[in-house]
């Protein structure tokens, strides 16, 4: 959404109603369906559902991970590699920064248009109904 914005902006477009954000938001939610459900179709040990936060927060340890569960060969010169990347990635800080209403979407409207994802990966709500609340985060997948 904020790369939309940022495209239109540099156009000196009024990117607030403009139709290409509405249609990153359905397609991001498409996207995140689709791949789910085609996932879902594939046997055990064939598929592998990775969190982003997961990934940003020790990609080490989860590509070490996804290289086990898929029986994949980690050479040493990978592995090596990899452990410098995670290094790296612990001090890295984004500069980038942006909210909900400055895309033009509010807390409830993303709960609400993608409830069924918040509940199939546990992520937070911010509400009272929460998935961690309701039991839904014990349905989180990481690897099948």
């Amino acid at each position: 959404m904020s790369l939309v914005s940022h495209i239109l902006d540099s156009f000196q477009t009024d990117c607030a109603e403009h139709p290409a954000r509405q249609l990153v938001y359905d397609v991001t939610a498409y996207l995140y369906r689709y791949s789910t459900q085609t996932l879902d179709a594939l046997p055990d040990g064939r598929r592998a559902f990775v969190l982003y936060a997961d990934l940003t927060g020790d990609p080490e340890t989860t590509v070490r991970r996804i290289y086990r569960d898929f029986r994949f060969h980690l050479s040493d010169a990978f592995s090596e590699v990899l452990t410098l990347e995670a290094q790296k990635a612990r001090t890295y800080r984004s500069k980038h920064a942006y909210s909900l209403e400055q895309e033009g979407l509010s807390r409830e409207r993303v709960f609400y248009d993608y409830r069924d994802i918040f509940e199939r990966f546990g992520f937070p709500s911010g509400r009272e109904d929460t998935p961690e609340k309701t039991g839904a985060a014990q349905n989180r997948t990481s690897t099948n």
